[in-house]
């Protein structure tokens, strides 16, 4: 008699099979994380980065397409300069080296067009975003990341929109305002008005104009304010911690002791009044557009494509205005002994280069560096 035994074989269902991959994916991306977590994480948020440098260039193109024009917080983009976006004034690092910021904060471009300000992973908040712009070769809107996971890979992305061109209004992060550009005869590009002004000049005396009064050297810190607060004290350092006027009754009248003659000097002088990528024009320089402009009175200044004003003066020895209407006074970068070069023009003269106290107030016009 012969007994036939039966098997019976079981093999994987397709939904087992599924399980098992699942369950296999899984334990490998648990042990691959395991093994290098830092790497899995780094890179993680450097795709966050790239997400969020191409958000910020889509907005700004965006804007552009609609609007005929750059969103003007971004017209402190300078040449190989990287300037970090932010939502409050303050000087930050970026790569380990020291820079500006360029707040974002026009209701016009946020949230129409990009929703929030992005902020580095490794950020807190919008203070300091760890985003930066700059401007490459070819005058090319460039926007980055200060810092990356992949050292050799860093983010970093162009816009297709251009960068800031002279003739386009720019705003000045130092003090948040607004200021028009224009080509002189001198070849150069300036400011349309004086660091403070509300607009550019509809006369010589325009009041409206006039704008802050300086002393050489200081940056805006409210001194220059024509109504500031007066003290005798005078600072031992580039910036005194106030925004007082500091009187100087005495030579040099100076308001810094000692002094510091390189305050002024160029676009990265320690306390530079101007945007970013501008700087005060050298004595040189004021002598060729005076000429250029064939500046010989405050009707030619004011005739000429800065359109300069008569805003007078702040006396040294008490704090005092004067000669508003009458006279104009602009201070430049050049040093002269313990005084700085200055122009001044009235009714019936001018002088492009006249040696002043620097404890005196007196316009500033900048020029693009």
């Amino acid at each position: 008699m012969y007994f036939r035994r039966y098997f019976k074989y079981y093999g994987f269902t397709l939904i087992e099979l599924i399980i098992v991959i699942a369950i296999i994916s899984v334990l490998v991306a648990g042990v691959f994380i395991a093994v290098n977590p830092a790497k899995r994480i780094g890179q993680a948020k450097d795709a966050e980065r790239w997400a969020d440098l191409n958000a910020i260039i889509q907005a700004i193109d965006n804007y552009t397409a609609d609007n005929a024009a750059l969103p003007i917080e971004f017209s402190s983009a300078v040449l190989n300069t990287k300037i970090v976006l932010c939502s409050a004034s303050a000087e930050l690092t970026c790569d380990g080296q020291a820079t500006d910021c360029a707040v974002i904060d026009d209701s016009d471009f946020l949230g129409p067009y990009l929703l929030s300000l992005p902020v580095d992973p490794d950020k807190d908040d919008t203070t300091d975003t760890g985003y930066y712009m700059t401007v490459t070769s070819g005058n090319i809107l460039t926007f980055g990341a200060c810092d990356s996971y992949d050292t050799t890979n860093i983010p970093l992305v162009n816009s297709k929109t251009n960068a800031w061109t002279c003739g386009i209004d720019l705003v000045n992060p130092k003090d948040n305002l607004i200021y028009g550009s224009v080509n002189a005869l001198d070849g150069n590009c300036w400011l349309d008005r004086n660091l403070g002004a509300s607009r550019k000049a509809t006369a010589y005396n325009d009041s409206q104009a006039y704008g802050y009064l300086y002393q050489w050297g200081r940056k805006t810190d409210g001194h220059q304010l024509t109504d500031s607060a007066t003290t005798v004290t005078l600072s031992t350092t580039d910036s005194p911690g106030h925004g007082d006027f500091i009187i100087s009754a005495s030579s040099p009248n100076d308001w810094r002791s000692p002094k510091n003659d390189n305050l002024w000097q160029g676009e990265s002088g320690t306390n530079n009044p101007c945007p970013n990528g501008w700087r005060l024009p050298t004595s040189a320089e004021w002598a060729s557009i005076f000429s250029a402009e064939g500046i010989t009175n405050y009707t030619t200044a004011y005739n000429s494509r800065l359109k300069l004003t008569a805003a007078g003066r702040r006396v040294d020895i008490n704090g005092t205005v004067d000669l508003q209407g009458s006279y104009g006074y602009y201070w430049s970068s050049t040093v002269t002994g313990n005084n700085a070069y200055s122009t001044y023009f009235h009714s019936s003269g001018a002088s492009s280069s006249f040696g002043a106290t620097r404890a005196r107030g007196a316009s500033v016009r900048c020029i693009r560096a």
